[in-house]
């Protein structure tokens, strides 16, 4: 039983690396309305590229970023 009756639960990143998004469903209900990026770009969002860019880290740099 929760204090309120009602909840609505907004995100920007639904789909989490570590899947606790399935935990939303049991906290706010299930999804309703979805829209991707890709739908919004050059009408509601400024047109984009998306680019993926892989650098090396040292051990120091791994550890302190928590990977």
């Amino acid at each position: 039983m929760f204090a309120s009756p009602y909840r609505m639960g907004l995100t920007a990143t639904f789909d989490r690396e570590d899947g606790l998004h399935e935990e939303l469903n049991r906290l706010v209900g299930g999804k309703v309305f979805e829209k991707r990026v890709k739908e919004l770009a050059g009408k509601d969002l400024s047109p984009f590229r998306l680019e993926k860019i892989t650098v090396e880290l040292t051990d120091e740099e791994l550890y302190n970023v928590g990977v």
